[in-house]
C-alpha cells in the first residue's frame, strides 16, 4: 500500500511540474494604420492545437510553453508569429492587400474572372424595391 501511494505522489507532483511550466500569455491585437483593435483574431501556440479568438476589445489569454511560437491571424490581415518569452504580447497587424477584382462570387462559391462561363448579373437595391412581392425569397 506504501509502494502504491508513493507512486500515486510522484505521478501527481510529476504533472504539476509539467504544468508550471506554462505561463499565461495576454495581450491586444490592433491594426497598424488605425490603431483600433481587431476583433475575432485568432491566436494559436504553433505546433499544438491550442487557440483563442480576440474579443471585441482585441484583447486575448492563452496557455502557452515558456518560448512558445504564437500565430496570430485575421481575414484581411497578415500572418505574424512571435516568441512568447515574458507572458505578454501586444501585436500590430498591418492589412493584406488582395487583388479581389479577378474573384466573382456565386451562389454557391466562388470562381476565377477567366473560368465563369455565363452570364453575371448586378443587382441593386433601386431594382429589388420595383418589384412587388410578399417575402424576400420571392426576390430572389
Amino acid at each position: 500500500m506504501r509502494k502504491i501511494m508513493l507512486m500515486l505522489l510522484m505521478l501527481f507532483t510529476s504533472f504539476m511540474g509539467v504544468k508550471a511550466q506554462d505561463m499565461k500569455v495576454t495581450g491586444k491585437v490592433t491594426d497598424a494604420t488605425t490603431g483600433n483593435p481587431v476583433a475575432f483574431a485568432t491566436v494559436t501556440v504553433k505546433g499544438n492545437s491550442k487557440g483563442v479568438a480576440t474579443d471585441a476589445n482585441g484583447d486575448f489569454s492563452i496557455s502557452a510553453g515558456n518560448n512558445a511560437i504564437l500565430v496570430i491571424t485575421s481575414v484581411g490581415y497578415q500572418r505574424i508569429e512571435m516568441q512568447a518569452t515574458d507572458g505578454i504580447a501586444n501585436v500590430v497587424l498591418t492589412k493584406q492587400n488582395n487583388d479581389l477584382s479577378e474573384v466573382v462570387v456565386v451562389g454557391y462559391g466562388t470562381q476565377k474572372r477567366a473560368t465563369l462561363t455565363g452570364s453575371v448579373v448586378q443587382l441593386n437595391n433601386a431594382t429589388l424595391i420595383k418589384r412587388q412581392v410578399s417575402s424576400a425569397s420571392q426576390v430572389l
